[in-house]
């Protein structure tokens, strides 16, 4: 049955071109086909052999000869795989452990102003900045300043970066007497507690302080005592280093 349902196929393909070309070459009828044309068949019929099933089900013009390969399972098979709505008209996603979660940055174009809602760059980085060093509302004003004088030419910063800003300091430092470290202790409740102190000695820092001729002429020379009325006479009271008892003393023996 399989070898006369194959010559069947071969048949018919060979009638289709004489099919194509019109019903005046077509023959009556053909050798082993099972259909014939006559009088009372129009254009459009069709072979019996090509309209009706055939007479067992169980067998098909496709005999073991003619199966198609089937396609193997997929040794390798992907670890995640996404299946999207069919709205969205997103085909299958199958993705290794390795792809699974990652944004696929490529397909993003980079923004174009990330500093926004500042108006530039150099805005954020100054923002950040300020909030980074805690920078107080006189800080933060005094520093624009400084940026816009520097911009405008009236001013000029050669400092670049902080090894620079500290050998500046250590020098302007070295002008006057320098701190020195000292280790206080004081007892409390049973036990030594330390502290670490930096001072300065007052008499040389004094000393410095002379030797500035910018600060001579603020300095105060005479001792001085002042007083205040308080309804019935008046009463001395302190403010200043120099109006103290010490200080007058120390004028007096001149």
């Amino acid at each position: 049955m399989a070898k006369e349902a194959a010559a069947a196929l071969l048949t018919s393909a060979a009638v289709l071109p004489e099919l194509q070309a019109g019903p005046s070459r077509l023959p009556t009828s053909t050798p082993g086909t099972t259909f014939t044309l006559g009088a009372d068949h129009g254009a459009d019929s069709k072979p019996a052999s090509m309209t009706d099933p055939p007479a067992n089900p169980d067998v098909s013009m496709a005999s073991e000869h003619f199966d198609l390969p089937r396609a193997s399972p997929d040794p390798n098979p992907s670890d995640f795989k996404t299946e999207f709505h069919p709205h969205s008209k997103h085909q299958m996603l199958y993705q290794s452990a390795e792809e699974f979660g990652q944004q696929d940055v490529e397909s993003m174009d980079p923004d174009p102003m990330p500093w926004c809602p500042f108006a530039s760059e150099g805005d954020f980085t100054f923002a950040k900045v300020a909030v980074e060093a805690g920078l107080s509302s006189g800080q933060v004003d005094h520093l624009l300043g400084l940026i816009n004088s520097v911009s405008k030419g009236t001013a000029k910063v050669t400092l670049r970066n902080d090894a620079a800003l500290r050998t500046v300091l250590d020098r302007a430092a070295a002008q006057l007497t320098l701190f020195s470290k000292l280790n206080f202790t004081i007892p409390y409740k049973g036990e030594v507690i330390m502290f670490l102190l930096h001072v300065r000695p007052l008499w040389e820092w004094a000393l410095d302080m002379l030797t500035n001729p910018l600060l001579t002429l603020h300095f105060v020379w005479d001792a001085q005592r002042l007083f205040k009325h308080n309804g019935q006479e008046y009463k001395c009271f302190y403010m200043e280093p120099w109006m103290g008892e010490r200080w007058w003393d120390v004028q007096v023996r001149e």
